[in-house]
């Protein structure tokens, strides 16, 4: 099992999505972060320009990954 300390995460604010060994967390305003779930890597991190961190739970759908930020929809398609 990995472990990893993320600080500004609000288990009440933002749930994560989990999908494919990926953990999605989304994190008070930083924006996303998506963890390896084997050994607790960080695989990369969007931040957006606006510094907003989401405002709602991360969903994937189709490959696609979304998430709100203040006043934005923002929708990041897997690599």
């Amino acid at each position: 099992m990995a472990q990893r300390r993320l600080d500004r995460i609000d288990p009440a604010v933002c749930s994560p999505a989990i999908a494919d060994g990926v953990i999605y967390i989304p994190v008070e305003d930083e924006g996303l972060t998506a963890i390896d779930t084997r050994d607790g890597s960080v695989l990369w991190q969007f931040v957006p320009s606006d510094r907003a961190g989401p405002g709602s739970p991360a969903a994937l759908a189709d490959g696609t990954l979304y998430t709100l930020g203040s006043d934005h929809l923002y929708a990041l398609e897997e690599a």
